[in-house]
This record gives structure tokens, C-alpha cells and sequence, in this order.
């Protein structure tokens, strides 16, 4: 995320919870996810790419994909159960 972030002028932390913590508005629960949204798992984060879908490095295929958020949050709780998620808006 700190390197697609920084074209825009957007310093990020390394770190996933470092940006959880500094970057963007939080969302309420529930809300409209939008463009360029930023969902937190807990070590991970992606942007979403629209209303559904997110961009993320992921590990079960080993590159930066773009896939439904609900197949995400479906995949991490088969693995560990419920999941917390957060989501922030960026000003760009």
C-alpha cells in the first residue's frame, strides 16, 4: 500500500497497522464501501477497487489480485473464524 500510495502524494507507514492507525476517516460498520477505500484485516490491507471488489497481495495466490470482498472475507473466515475488518476513507 506505501508504494501505490506514494505517486499520490500520500506518505504511508510501512506497516499495515501503522497505516490503519494514521491513514484516512474510519468508516461505521456497515457503511458503502467505495473506490479507493482502504479495508483493514488484521495484518493486511487492501483498497477496494469498486463497491465489491478489492486489490490485495494475497498469499493463497501469491500475487496482487482483484477479487470480490465477500470471497476475501468468506476465504479468512473458513481459516479463522470471524474476521475484523475496518475500513477508512482517503481524501485524494
Amino acid at each position: 500500500m506505501q508504494a501505490a500510495l506514494a505517486p499520490f502524494g500520500i506518505a504511508a507507514p510501512r506497516d499495515s497497522d501503522l497505516q490503519r492507525d494514521t491513514l484516512g476517516i474510519d468508516l461505521p460498520p456497515g457503511a458503502a464501501l467505495s473506490r479507493n477505500d482502504l479495508i483493514f484485516f488484521p495484518g493486511h490491507v487492501g483498497l477496494m477497487a469498486d463497491a465489491d471488489r478489492i486489490i490485495h497481495a494475497t498469499g493463497s495466490a501469491g500475487a496482487v489480485v482483484v477479487e470480490p470482498l465477500a470471497d476475501v472475507l468468506a476465504r479468512l473466515a473458513t481459516a479463522a473464524g470471524p474476521v475484523e475488518m475496518r475500513a477508512k476513507r482517503l481524501s485524494l
